[in-house]
């Protein structure tokens, strides 16, 4: 017999908790959740909204309950942006079975993949290729300082303030 997919095993799991640990709502609340659940992965990403109208609860006690579901370890979170750039920011869901695959858990803030057999780390956000010259102009009170515009992570935006603020002593000099 074949073991049950990871949402199943995860239900099970939250089912067999005691009562000190889980009340019937917070249980309630996750077997709405284990519906929106990738069957593989184990991951979701359902509103508190649509959380709230399947446990016939308050959209309160949904964020009450997450957020006692994810410090008690049950559940993983992180935020993700829209791909469109607006809007707000989604919680997104990973059921976490304590004692299972814990190897398996992975840093959300970054995706592995793998490319002729070897595993490739890219972090999110877009980084500049390591060839990219920086481009200013020499008025330095134009709001345009780079001819291109190109998003750029942390380490970058620093040190591009670091080279603004060397430029503008130097042209105060």
């Amino acid at each position: 017999m074949s073991k049950p997919n990871l949402p199943t095993r995860w239900a099970i799991y939250i089912r067999d908790q005691p009562t000190e640990i889980l009340n019937t709502y917070d249980k309630a609340i996750c077997l709405v959740v284990r519906i929106y659940m990738n069957n593989e992965t184990g991951e979701c990403f359902p509103t508190n909204i649509q959380i709230a109208s399947g446990a016939s609860c308050d959209v309160k006690t949904v964020r009450k309950v997450m957020r006692k579901l994810v410090m008690l370890g049950f559940l993983k979170r992180w935020k993700k942006k829209p791909k469109s750039g607006a809007g707000q920011y989604h919680y997104h869901y990973k059921a976490f079975i304590i004692g299972e695959h814990s190897s398996s858990i992975d840093n959300t803030k970054r995706n592995d993949r793998v490319t002729n057999g070897e595993s490739e780390i890219h972090k999110e956000g877009n980084d500049i290729p390591p060839n990219y010259e920086f481009k200013y102009t020499k008025n330095l009170d134009s709001n345009n300082t780079q001819s291109e515009s190109k998003r750029i992570g942390g380490f970058q935006r620093v040190s591009l303030s670091k080279h603004l603020i060397e430029l503008n002593s130097q042209a105060t000099k």
